[in-house]
């Protein structure tokens, strides 16, 4: 025997799993199923921008809902309770958060024609979107925003470096991601990460693209 008991339950085909399509809305089956993602049905000259934007937003959706359930854990839970459990919910939600901040950018500079390295350090990612945008068409208010929110690149950059520090537990290197105890303030990192979102999808690229081939 290799298992010390038996957990796994056998499946029949894909379809406990998933569904490729339903017979109509009334579909008995839909009682159990959820759609994936609504931008898979756009026409294909909107697919592309429709889906990245419909991912940033699932991925700082669930975070939202992650962080949530701390909420909830510690309304039962007080003082050194907090600490031990066997699972964190903290870490998934910074890393969708830290996933869609990259998500943003990188589709930022997509809609803006700026080419860039395939690469997941947001400080390097956030000084390329930043250098791309016209100083002129920059008000004051603008730049004391654009400062703000590298301030808060520069602090989600130092918690995760690589993009790979939340969503392992051994670098390639063999250290440990995380090597030390650390308290996370969630609920600020998720509005943060909402509003540094937002902010970046309503770049007027139209105006910018004008500016850029003159």
């Amino acid at each position: 025997m290799i298992f010390k008991e038996k957990k796994w339950k056998s499946i029949s085909d894909e379809l406990s799993l998933y569904k490729r399509q339903v017979n109509g809305l009334n579909d008995s089956y839909l009682k159990d199923y959820d759609p994936l993602l609504l931008s898979a049905c756009f026409k294909e000259e909107y697919k592309r921008s429709k889906m990245t934007e419909e991912y940033i937003k699932s991925f700082i959706e669930a975070a939202k809902a992650l962080s949530k359930a701390t909420k909830e854990q510690q309304s039962n839970f007080s003082g050194i309770n907090k600490i031990f459990y066997s699972y964190s919910l903290t870490l998934p939600a910074l890393y969708l958060c830290r996933h869609s901040i990259e998500m943003v950018i990188k589709y930022s500079l997509e809609i803006l024609h700026v080419e860039f390295k395939k690469i997941h350090k947001l400080n390097e990612l956030w000084d390329k979107l930043v250098r791309s945008i016209p100083k002129e068409l920059q008000s004051g208010k603008e730049r004391t925003v654009i400062s703000n929110m590298g301030l808060f690149i520069d602090k989600m950059n130092s918690l995760d470096e690589n993009g790979q520090r939340l969503r392992y537990a051994i670098q390639t290197s063999g250290n440990l991601s995380q090597d030390n105890f650390l308290w996370v303030n969630l609920q600020s990192v998720v509005n943060c990460t909402e509003r540094f979102i937002d902010q970046i999808l309503s770049i007027d690229v139209d105006s910018i693209l004008k500016n850029m081939n003159q």
